[in-house]
């Protein structure tokens, strides 16, 4: 190889090297934890127990940039199992997307969902709803919700 070879192929590959690492996304760069519906607690279906948690953590641009993950935990001594409804809209086009979860609640580590993956950008309304089915009743959770910036 000539010598002029070599320097245009040691700065291409400088070049592609240097765009890659400036280009590829910092997953950890502006990743951030809101909650949502602190005080967003409703009764429990087995009349005993802890009351039930309808709120969830929102960990913006995770696991990328432009994503959001979701994930709620309700504990309690006796169990009972927990429909939720999760709809997430963009507030700049009004596009909402729905996850359904069907979890179990335990003492255990086992409990709670998460929903990972979610695209979203701008502003964002995170509305959760959940039906509650214990020993004795089933009953309507309370509905969550919350805005957060992605």
């Amino acid at each position: 190889m000539t010598m002029k070879k070599i320097a245009v192929a040691t700065g291409v590959t400088a070049t592609v090297l240097t765009s890659t690492l400036v280009a590829a996304p910092d997953a950890h760069a502006a990743s951030r934890v809101l909650t949502i519906g602190n005080n967003c607690y409703g009764p429990n279906p087995n009349y005993l127990g802890f009351p039930f948690y309808g709120g969830a953590n929102i960990t913006t641009n995770a696991p990328w940039p432009g994503q959001i993950t979701i994930n709620s935990d309700s504990k309690d001594v006796l169990p009972y199992t927990t429909y939720t409804t999760v709809k997430v809209t963009t507030l700049s086009n009004n596009r909402t997307q729905t996850f359904r979860r069907t979890w179990h609640h335990t003492m255990g580590d086992d409990s709670g969902y998460t929903i990972t993956g979610i695209k979203a950008s701008g502003r964002v309304k995170v509305t959760i709803s959940a039906i509650n089915v214990g020993l004795f009743q089933t009953q309507r959770g309370p509905t969550c919700s919350g805005i957060v910036r992605v």
